[in-house]
């Protein structure tokens, strides 16, 4: 069996830094270009608490909630909102995910820009975070890459497809 070269493997960590967004805010929160079983492009989320090793803050990823957006309605939906189509206010949520159908993710802009987001699982357990307006466009950029995934498509032609559709509100 071959074993990666170095530089196979910096290739790797560049590609895979270009398809994830990470911030340690009040919670621990990762956005990822992520395959469905069925092999679709979407984004998926993984938040988790945080825990303090000394001076350094890090996300407690044993005890994450994840989810995949869907990808025909939630990740268009997700991205309508990102990109401030929906109407001021609005709160996307999306329900019914993971194998007991018991996890969630609601997300809303903040009154300063800030974007919130919740994972829940089950009625217990919560985690959530306020993502600054400089990280909205980071998460943006990896759902309209997961939307031209989708579709086959370069990015720029997904952004003028997303700009140009109606709103899919949740």
């Amino acid at each position: 069996m071959l074993k990666p070269s170095q530089d196979d493997k910096e290739a790797l960590e560049r590609r895979r830094a270009a398809e994830q967004v990470k911030f340690v805010l009040g919670a621990a929160i990762q956005f990822e270009v992520e395959m469905t079983k069925s092999g679709l492009a979407t984004v998926g989320v993984q938040q988790a608490p945080i825990i303090t090793e000394g001076r350094k803050r890090r996300g407690d990823w044993s005890k994450k909630i994840q989810l995949q957006l869907n990808p025909n309605t939630e990740l268009i939906t997700f991205a309508h909102m990102l990109m401030r189509k929906c109407p001021a206010g609005h709160k996307v949520k999306f329900d019914f995910h993971g194998t007991n159908n018991n996890k969630s993710l609601t997300a809303h802009f903040n009154n300063d820009g800030g974007l919130y987001v919740a994972l829940r699982e089950g009625q217990e357990k919560q985690s959530y975070c306020i993502i600054p307006p400089s990280g909205v466009t980071q998460i943006l950029t990896l759902v309209v890459k997961a939307y031209a995934y989708r579709f086959q498509m370069r990015p720029v032609d997904a952004l003028s497809i997303l700009n140009v559709s109606p709103v899919a509100l949740s």
